[in-house]
């Protein structure tokens, strides 16, 4: 299951980036007379770029890198430079993540809480 912090970074991404590009195709498509299927494949063509061009980034926010932020500020400013995109993609990479919380010692030894109330309960004295 995704944190709330992830699924509302992506749902901020989508609202503000999803109108800004509506807007600039519509004013792409305003200034060049092209027709709808250019303006879609010009659409998905931006999509993949914007992706590729951010994927330090998001690569790093899957992995729940310790400092995502960072590397996003990075990739934004001098990922247009090939150095920083690497730099930022290898930095992503490392291995400095927030580890996930393993499972406690009870969820280890009873797989369903029905086996702990039974081990529980057979325990007692009578």
């Amino acid at each position: 299951m995704k944190s709330f912090w992830f699924v509302l970074k992506g749902t901020v991404i989508t609202l503000v980036a999803l109108p800004f590009l509506f807007v600039v195709f519509a004013l792409i498509s305003t200034f060049f007379d092209i027709n709808l299927f250019e303006q879609i494949a010009a659409i998905v063509l931006f999509v993949i770029l914007f992706c590729l061009y951010f994927l330090p980034a998001i690569i790093a926010m899957v992995r729940n890198h310790r400092q995502v932020i960072p590397i996003a500020i990075i990739n934004f400013f001098f990922g247009w430079t090939f150095l920083g995109w690497v730099v930022c993609l290898a930095w992503s990479a490392s291995p400095n993540v927030i580890p996930k919380p393993s499972k406690s010692y009870n969820q280890r030894i009873y797989s369903t809480e029905q086996e702990a109330n039974d081990d529980r309960f057979s325990r007692m004295k009578p």
